[in-house]
Order: C-alpha cells, then sequence, then structure tokens
C-alpha cells in the first residue's frame, strides 16, 4: 500500500539511501535525522539532491572489497555481513520505486515498463 505522496517517497528513498550509507560507512546504527519533503519543493530540489547522492555512493560502493562485503559493518551489534545491507537498501529502493509507479499511474502519467531489462534496452538503445 502506497501511505506517501510521491515526493514524500521519492525523499523518503533518497532518505534511506544516505542514511544507511552514513550508517554502515561510519558504524553508527543510532537514529539520523530523516530528510525532511518539505526540504526539496520541487522535482529539481529533488534531483539536484539525488545526482550529489548518487555520486558518493558510487564512490563509496566502488572502494568496497570482497573482503569487506562479506565482513559486518563496523560498529554493529549481531551484524548480518555488509553486502545483505546493501541487499536491503537495493530491495528498499525497488519497493519506493514501485509505490512511485503507482502514484504516477493513477494521476495519468504511467512509467511504463519498469522491469531491469526494459531499462537496459532503454540506456543502451542509442549506443
Amino acid at each position: 500500500m502506497t501511505t506517501r505522496d510521491l515526493r514524500a517517497t521519492l525523499v523518503h528513498e533518497l532518505d534511506v539511501q544516505w542514511s544507511w550509507r552514513e550508517r554502515l560507512i561510519k558504524g553508527s546504527f543510532g537514529p539520523e535525522p530523516e530528510l525532511d519533503p518539505k526540504d526539496y519543493p520541487t522535482l529539481q530540489s529533488i534531483a539536484d539532491r539525488w545526482r550529489q547522492d548518487e555520486e558518493e555512493m558510487r564512490d563509496w560502493l566502488g572502494g568496497i572489497t570482497d573482503e569487506q562485503l562479506d565482513a559486518p559493518p563496523p560498529g554493529e551489534e549481531n551484524p548480518f555481513p555488509l553486502w545483505n545491507y546493501v541487499m536491503h537498501l537495493v530491495s528498499h529502493a525497488i519497493q519506493q520505486f514501485s509505490d512511485a509507479a503507482v502514484l504516477l499511474t493513477r494521476a495519468g502519467f504511467s512509467p511504463g515498463g519498469i522491469e531491469f531489462l526494459d531499462f537496459l534496452e532503454s540506456t543502451t538503445r542509442d549506443r
């Protein structure tokens, strides 16, 4: 069930990507302040923050070794391996983007196919 509006859904996903990455880097799993949708009044403001976050995420992921993925992240009690947390980020994003697709479709702006192979086809078609 979709419980947020589109802006809040996108900001929530941005918040989860950012805050979990910070937790995993710092080894601090306490509560983090949440991003507030009111601080992102336009689609452009969300997109700008998302581009910044994506760059930071790619830098972090690009520096992780196989050994680090198989080990617990720092600071966590009863931890899972780091790769479990990374997978959590992926599965959470799938859920939130599915919610966003429902909201867009209800508003008459269906995003169309959102499956991974659709994405690959759309990004490689022009090469």
